[in-house]
C-alpha cells in the first residue's frame, strides 16, 4: 500500500465530485445568522450555549478542505468502508466521506441540536443520503447505546471533545467494534493540547499498529500486512 500516494492524491474528477461540498461551505461562510453553539468537548468549559455566527463557527470549526480530501481519499483504501464519525459539526467532513464510491455506511454523532440541524438539512438532500445515520447525541451516550448492538465498522473518525482522557474512552470503545483486521482511526486536532498530544502519543505506543502524524490529525492504521512503526506525513503540496 503506497500510503503517501493514497493520501495525498487529488484529480479533477475528484474535485467535481466533491464540489458541491466547498459550495455548501462557501455558503455557510455567507451566513451571519448568530446561533447557539453548546460545546460539550474541551472548547468550553460550562455547557452555557456560545452565540457564534454560522460563519464565524465554519472559517474556525469546520472540517479544512485539506483535511477532507484526505478522509474522501482514505475511504478508497476499502472495498467497501464503513464508518463512524465522533463530531458531525456542520456535515462537511461527513461530506467527504460520504461521497465516496466505496462507502457504504456511515454513522454521524454530534451533540450540539443546532449545528446538528444545519448539517442535516444539508446531508439529507444529497444523493448519498441513504448511506448516512444522523445520531444527535453525546458521544459518550451514543458509543453507550453502541456497546449494546453489533454494529461493526472499518474507519473512524474523531473529531471532537478535545480532552486526552475522553479520546483515550473513545478509541477504546470504538476498538471494541472493528469490523474486520483492517481498520482505520483519523483523530482530529492532536496537537491542539499538551494532553491531546500525550494522549496521541500513549495511543501510538499501547497499540501494535502503524502510526501517521500528519501535523493536525494523527492516523492509526491496524494491518497486519504494514509494519509497526511511526511516520510524519507531509503533503506534495497544499490540498486546497
Amino acid at each position: 500500500m503506497n500510503l503517501y500516494k493514497s493520501l495525498d492524491g487529488w484529480d479533477s474528477e475528484k474535485s467535481l465530485v466533491c464540489r458541491h461540498i466547498e459550495q455548501h461551505r462557501q455558503g455557510l461562510l455567507k451566513d451571519k445568522t448568530v446561533i447557539n453553539k453548546i460545546d460539550f468537548g474541551a472548547g468550553s468549559r460550562s455547557l452555557k450555549p456560545k452565540q457564534q455566527s454560522i460563519s464565524w463557527q465554519t472559517n474556525n470549526s469546520a472540517c479544512p478542505s485539506s483535511l477532507g480530501k484526505v478522509l474522501f481519499n482514505i475511504t478508497n483504501l476499502f472495498n467497501e468502508a464503513k464508518i463512524l464519525e465522533l463530531g458531525t459539526h456542520f456535515g462537511i467532513g461527513t461530506a467527504y466521506l460520504a461521497s465516496s464510491e466505496s462507502t457504504k455506511t456511515i454513522t454521524s454523532i454530534e451533540a450540539c441540536k443546532n449545528t446538528f440541524a444545519i448539517a442535516e438539512k444539508f446531508l439529507l438532500s444529497q444523493t448519498y443520503s441513504d448511506k448516512i445515520s444522523l445520531i444527535n447525541s453525546t458521544f459518550y451516550e451514543s458509543l453507550e447505546k453502541l456497546n449494546n448492538n453489533t454494529n461493526k465498522f472499518n474507519l473512524f473518525y474523531i473529531d471532537g471533545d478535545h480532552k486526552g482522557k475522553s479520546l483515550i474512552n473513545y478509541f477504546t470503545i470504538c476498538k471494541e467494534h472493528l469490523s474486520s483486521e483492517k481498520s482505520i482511526f483519523v483523530i482530529d486536532d492532536i496537537n491542539w493540547s499538551k494532553d491531546m498530544f500525550s494522549a496521541w502519543n500513549k495511543l501510538c505506543n499501547e497499540y501494535n499498529s502503524c502510526s501517521i502524524n500528519a501535523g493536525r490529525f494523527g492516523i492509526l492504521l491496524f494491518d497486519n500486512t504494514l509494519p509497526s512503526v511511526r511516520l510524519m506525513l507531509k503533503f506534495s503540496k497544499p490540498l486546497i
